[in-house]
C-alpha cells in the first residue's frame, strides 16, 4: 500500500498508481454550509463503482455512482448542504469485488 500527502489530502492507492482525486471547497466555512466536491477518477476497465461520503459525529451524507469502466465520466461534482461539524469527506473507487483506492479531506463547518 502506498500513501501520499498532498496539502492536507491523504491519497491512498491500494494497488498500482493513483486512480482517484478529491477537491472539496470550501474547507473552512460557517453553518449552514454548501460544500462542493469534485471527484476525478481515471477511467479504467475494472472501475465499476464510486462512492463519496461526508461524516461528522452528528451528520452523514453520501452519494454513489455505477461506473462503466473506461467509458465512465472522468469527473463527478456533488454539492451538499451541511450543518456545523468537523467532517471527513471520503471518496472511493471499486471494482466488482473491492475498493481499489480512496482519498479523504477534512472540512470544518463552524456554528
Amino acid at each position: 500500500m502506498r500513501a501520499w500527502m498532498l496539502g492536507v489530502s491523504i491519497l491512498v492507492a491500494l494497488d498500482g498508481p493513483l486512480r482517484i482525486s478529491l477537491n472539496v471547497s470550501p474547507r473552512l466555512t460557517s453553518a449552514p454550509a454548501t460544500i462542493r466536491c469534485q471527484v476525478s477518477i481515471d477511467p479504467r476497465p475494472e472501475h465499476r463503482a464510486a462512492h463519496l461520503e461526508a461524516s461528522s459525529d452528528d451528520f452523514y451524507r453520501s452519494s454513489a455512482w455505477q461506473l462503466e469502466g473506461e467509458n465512465a465520466p472522468r469527473t463527478f461534482w456533488v454539492e451538499w448542504r451541511l450543518p456545523a461539524g468537523d467532517y471527513q469527506v471520503i471518496a472511493s473507487v471499486a471494482d466488482a469485488n473491492r475498493v481499489l483506492a480512496t482519498v479523504r479531506q477534512s472540512v470544518l463547518v463552524i456554528p
